[in-house]
Parts: structure tokens; sequence; C-alpha cells
């Protein structure tokens, strides 16, 4: 069984319901479930001020709420997500799974967003700065957004850096 990091609180914290990492200088989640969590911004999870890109491998968000922006999880900074879930995410406003805020670079690889929803832009993500992104094998499906990209979005269209998808599939998201 994985671990499972769980809030029954309505918001337990303004940043991070679940886990909040600030300044850490190395970050490796691995075989973690977070369940239930509610925030501000980031319900399960939020990463800030880190020198590394933090790396969540194996990881499970499932059913976390923010009332602000990122449902999941918020991150400032570069980021790595591989093999992790988002599932049944929610927000109140921007990013119904993952918001991504800052300049930092992310790499998406075999990870599985569904289900997710956000009141306003990004049903799954929601990428503020649209900064040479690379997504591999990964999926989107069934997100829904009240507003702009159902499974993305990414802002900055001045940005000059390309984000790339590889062998990825969008399917039902509106």
């Amino acid at each position: 069984n994985l671990p499972a990091i769980n809030s029954q609180t309505i918001l337990v914290s303004s940043w991070g319901g679940g886990l909040y990492v600030y300044n850490s200088p190395t970050l490796v989640l691995n075989y973690i479930q977070f369940i239930g969590n509610k925030a501000s911004t980031g319900g399960a999870m939020a990463v800030s001020g880190s020198s590394d890109a933090p790396k969540i491998e194996n990881v499970a968000f499932a059913q976390n709420y923010a009332a602000q922006a990122g449902g999941a999880l918020y991150s400032a900074q570069s980021l790595s997500l591989v093999s992790t879930l988002f599932l049944g995410n929610k927000s109140g406003s921007i990013a119904g799974a993952l918001l991504k805020a800052g300049g930092g670079v992310f790499l998406v690889d075999r990870c599985f967003f569904a289900g997710n929803s956000s009141a306003g832009d990004g049903g799954a993500i929601y990428d503020q700065s649209g900064v040479g992104n690379t997504y591999i094998n990964t999926v989107f499906s069934a997100n829904q957004s009240g507003n702009k990209g159902g499974a993305l979005f990414i802002g900055n269209i001045f940005n000059t850096r390309t984000n790339s998808f590889i062998n990825c599939t969008f399917s039902g998201n509106t």
C-alpha cells in the first residue's frame, strides 16, 4: 500500500493542503498518495523557492481542491513529473490539477490527467509561463474548463521557447 496524505478540514491552509515545500534544496516524492486535501492554492501540494527541480514519480493526486488555483499541485519553479496520476481534482478558479507559475521548465512523462476541472482556464493544467516544457506519453482525458483549455492552457504568448508534445493523447476534454 502507498502512504496517503489526507486532510478532512474545509481549508487547512492557504498553500499546500497536504504538503508545502519552501526552499528545499532537493525534493523527491515516490509512491505517495494525496487524497482529498484542500487549500486556497495547491490543494494537495505547493512548491516554491527550491533551487533544484522537484522530482515527483509514481504519485497519485486524487479528489483534491483549491479554492483559487492548482486543485492538486502548485509549482513556482521547474518540475519533473513521471508516472503520476491526477484524478478528479478541482479548482474554484484556474488549474484544475496543476498550476505552473514562474519561468521554470517542466517535464511531464507518462502521466495521466483525467476528470479534473476548473471554473476558469486550464481544466487539467494552467501553465502561466509556457516556457519550453516537454510532455511525453501523457494522456489528458475528460478534463473540463469553465473558460479556455479543457485539458491545458498555456500562457505567455511572448514566449519564444518551444513546448514539445510527444506521443500524447487528448480525449474528451471540454
